[in-house]
């Protein structure tokens, strides 16, 4: 059970407190650091080690436990930061609340898009409303990710996109326990079955499934089978193929994975790409624009939030 903002720590023995923050996200977002970094008597040294899970090499942990380690990190520099009990805790409810609108908000508007049309069959329709409840999640915390973009490590605002953060992980760790399930008695999640609506869905969990690459890969021949049919958008496909080709240290092949920390004057570069000369052809016959257009649109959107952030 997830306690309430400041309960954990009091009903809680501290030295449970290692094994209990790693493996439940709700009581790490909900632990009080400031008690534990500002209070008398308090021993900085009983909350866990979570270094293994922030350098690249992460071989050696549990990818479970990767949004609870993203919020211990943060909670603990945050809370070391503040210069005083009151000001930690002023700042970590400020990050809360600030998190808890920018959900409400969006929720409500991703709701409104998850709409699709119920298929008659009863299985059919239940993976419909699993799949949109799911693609809903995803969103709304990719959002939030997105809204809460700092270059600060310690304010409240840092907390608020930790927490945005933790939540994208977890839910990309959910989506994908329930694609590899469905795909063992579904071959793929295709539109004249499910609806445009929700084949899109399933695709965009499975594109952002990046720490699952054996997903994605399975995803990807599912999909080939249906390219002819009109089953799945090409464009859905060729996404894929370069997110799977990227993820395994490969070449592109029709130039939709930017370097997402390129962005030099406004604009970003592309990954490594095979073939570069002949890419808009490769596009064209997957229904694509050119690729110096798409590559445009993602820097401005992407470039312009890093520098607001």
């Amino acid at each position: 059970m997830i306690l309430p903002i400041g309960l954990l720590a009091l009903t809680v023995p501290t030295h449970s407190a290692e094994p209990l923050l790693l493996v439940d996200l709700g009581a790490a977002k909900s632990y009080d650091y400031c008690a534990w970094a500002h209070d008398d008597g308090a021993d900085p040294s009983l909350l866990p080690d979570v270094s293994a899970y922030l350098g690249d090499d992460k071989s050696s942990v549990d990818l479970n436990n990767m949004p609870s380690a993203l919020v211990i990190d943060a909670g603990m520099r945050v809370a070391k930061e503040s210069p005083d009990k009151r000001a930690c805790e002023e700042t970590f409810s400020t990050g809360r609340e600030l998190v808890i609108t920018l959900r409400k908000y969006s929720d409500k508007a991703m709701r409104r898009q998850a709409k699709f049309k119920k298929s008659k069959n009863k299985d059919i329709a239940r993976i419909q409303s699993e799949m949109a409840a799911l693609w809903t999640e995803d969103q709304v915390a990719r959002l939030s990710y997105v809204q809460t973009q700092t270059d600060s490590t310690t304010d409240s605002r840092h907390w608020a996109h930790r927490i945005a953060t933790a939540d994208a992980v977890a839910i990309d760790g959910k989506s994908a326990e329930y694609l590899r399930a469905l795909l063992s008695e579904y071959d793929w999640v295709d539109i004249h079955r499910f609806t445009r609506t929700i084949s899109q869905q399933a695709w965009t969990l499975v594109q952002h499934a990046d720490d699952h690459l054996d997903l994605q890969k399975l995803a990807l021949s599912r999909m080939e089978a249906h390219l002819q049919t009109g089953g799945v958008l090409k464009r859905n496909y060729a996404y894929l193929w370069d997110r799977v080709a990227v993820n395994s240290a490969q070449l592109q092949r029709y130039g939709t994975q930017p370097d997402w920390a390129s962005c030099r004057h406004g604009m970003m570069t592309l990954m490594p790409m095979e073939d570069a000369e002949h890419v808009d052809e490769r596009r064209s016959a997957m229904q694509m624009g050119a690729v110096q257009k798409d590559l445009e649109q993602m820097s401005r959107q992407s470039c312009a939030s890093a520098a607001g952030s």
